[in-house]
């Protein structure tokens, strides 16, 4: 099962309206593709503003495939310019 995490830096000015149409994209995401979880978490202590997204779909095999991600990143576009996206999967115990 993927996750995917989506890191970037964003305008501290813009800061208020930029987390807000992140938010706003991950509730559609939600309805869109059933089971999936997300985040938006925002870095600590940081000069500038640095956010990460998370999005993980626990109870569904694929986790976070190319499908989403494709939706992930359609949904982001014209939000950030410049954004890094990591891909992790479970460590087996």
């Amino acid at each position: 099962m993927i996750e995917r995490y989506v890191c970037y830096r964003i305008d501290p000015h813009a800061s208020d309206a930029v987390r807000r149409d992140v938010l706003a994209m991950q509730r559609t995401l939600q309805q869109r593709f059933p089971g999936l979880q997300t985040r938006l978490l925002r870095r600590v202590g940081a000069r500038g503003e640095t956010l990460m997204e998370i999005y993980t779909r626990p109870h569904d095999a694929r986790g976070v495939d190319d499908t989403l991600l494709a939706g992930i990143e359609s949904g982001a576009a014209g939000l950030v310019s410049e954004r890094r996206i990591e891909s992790f999967e479970p460590c087996a115990s």
